[in-house]
């Protein structure tokens, strides 16, 4: 479970705690480390051999991100996947802790030019990425799985296949590009508006950066698709700020809206890596799995209001931002919320060992409480029998959202049974009767004494008569 875990027992393991991974995927004679961060640190542990395991010690309740990395040798290269952790790659630890490490084996997706003059800059878009070479060839390291790609155009040159998609199954794949020259061209405007009059702005075109003081520019380019980029101009900013161009057999005019703002930007403060949150500020939301979210915007007063997992608190968690001619930045405080589930237990005599699941984990306490720490979310719990005493609930379902919760287990003794305990013949004693035995066997059993020593002298009495004397019988 994912949470942290308090046991007020002499059978619950202290802390420090160790965890240990078990690598799936590497061959023999592979190295790779496992480490484990917090705010403390980063505690890490190495293994040389694959199929080892890797043990990180010295670790204590809390949140951890997990990372891991591995190394074959030349010419091979492995990334590291996480298969029973969510993608945050966040590790709660709350005990001893067993994991899995499962890498993959990734192959050279390998893109040749050909045609090209010497040194020329060419581009390769691989989904959303792009790579760059001037050499007459781009390599890549990909895991199995399909690619889809776009060449970016050249000036001055076409290229085939201007586009297209590329399977790894298992090994490298090479992508042949036939560059050459032609004079057909086609004009690519880009078009600002909202700036002041005479304004230097600039675009970067494939890497390469041109300064205009006009409304409009264009350049003359042949089929192909191209990556674009609009700075920030003082205090402008440019919508769209990047993207790409694609021209096919036709002129393309891109329309760039500045729009006046400064930047303002949101920190994230003792929010775990790669955990996602989100801010809505004057009604546009922008998000990020990093430590940063920011805006442009004018002069003014906006409120924000900041959004997360319900694992997490922020301070403060909205109100306004005023902006006054200057960048402006607030910083934003994360708190990890966890919720505590306190099973009581009564009705059991002291120091008996008694056990309730939770999710699968056993938890065993001779106290009459288990306390645990968990994030929001459904708890399913059973609580084990014991010898003589039944359980109520024996099972059920507990559901942290936004509380903690206390669920009482009851025990009472079984029914006592007495007769050859196969079930034929004997007599059932009620509880309530051997509850009134196990109050009162002091008393009972002074009567019972008494009782005998009257019998005892009613007899002696009856065998001397009334004189004291013995008869002639008692010598017989």
């Amino acid at each position: 479970m994912f949470g942290s875990v308090f046991l007020t027992s002499a059978y619950a393991a202290a802390p420090p705690y160790t965890a240990t991974f078990t690598e799936t995927g590497l061959p023999t004679g592979a190295s790779y480390t496992v480490s484990l961060t917090n705010a403390t640190g980063t505690k890490t542990s190495s293994s040389t051999a694959a199929g080892s395991q890797a043990t990180v010690s010295s670790l204590y309740n809390g949140t951890y991100v997990l990372s891991s990395a591995a190394t074959l040798g030349t010419g091979h290269k492995y990334s590291g996947l996480i298969w029973n952790k969510p993608s945050s790659t966040i590790v709660g630890i709350s005990g001893a802790y067993v994991g899995t490490v499962s890498f993959s084996e990734e192959f050279l997706l390998n893109f040749t030019e050909s045609g090209l003059a010497s040194g020329t800059n060419w581009s390769v878009l691989v989904g959303s990425t792009e790579y760059s070479s001037s050499g007459s060839y781009l390599a890549l390291n990909e895991l199995n799985g399909t690619y889809s790609y776009s060449v970016l155009g050249i000036p001055g040159y076409s290229v085939t296949p201007l586009s297209g998609s590329i399977t790894v199954n298992g090994g490298n794949v090479s992508v042949p590009l036939a560059y050459s020259s032609t004079g057909r061209t086609f004009a690519v405007t880009f078009s600002e508006s909202n700036l002041p009059s005479g304004s230097l702005w600039s675009i970067i075109l494939n890497g390469k950066t041109t300064s205009i003081n006009s409304a409009s520019t264009s350049y003359s380019l042949t089929n192909g698709t191209y990556t674009f980029k609009i700075p920030n101009v003082g205090s402008w900013y440019a919508i769209p700020s990047s993207g790409t161009i694609t021209v096919n057999g036709k002129s393309v005019t891109q329309n760039i809206t500045f729009k006046y703002g400064y930047l303002v930007t949101f920190n994230a403060v003792n929010l775990a890596k790669d955990v996602y949150w989100s801010i809505v500020y004057n009604g546009t939301t922008n998000s990020s799995t990093t430590n940063s979210i920011t805006f442009f915007i004018a002069n003014g007063s906006y409120k924000f209001s900041v959004s997360i997992s319900a694992n997490w608190i922020a301070t403060p968690s909205s109100g306004y931002l005023n902006i006054s001619g200057n960048a402006v930045s607030l910083s934003i405080s994360f708190t990890e919320v966890f919720y505590r589930i306190t099973f009581q237990e009564t009705g059991l005599p002291a120091n008996t060992l008694w056990t309730v699941t939770v999710n699968g984990q056993i938890y065993q306490t001779t106290n009459g409480t288990v306390i645990l720490s968990e994030h929001n979310g459904t708890f399913n719990f059973v609580a084990a029998t014991i010898s003589g005493y039944k359980s109520s609930p024996s099972t059920g379902v507990i559901t942290l959202a936004y509380t903690s919760v206390v669920q009482t287990i009851v025990y009472s003794a079984s029914t006592i049974k007495s007769g050859t305990g196969n079930g034929s013949g004997g007599f059932t004693i009620p509880t309530s009767f051997t509850s009134f035995l196990h109050a009162y066997e002091y008393d009972l059993l002074a009567g019972i004494v008494v009782i005998a020593l009257l019998a005892m002298l009613a007899y002696e009495v009856r065998g001397t008569g009334k004189t004291g004397k013995k008869s002639k019988k008692d010598y017989m």
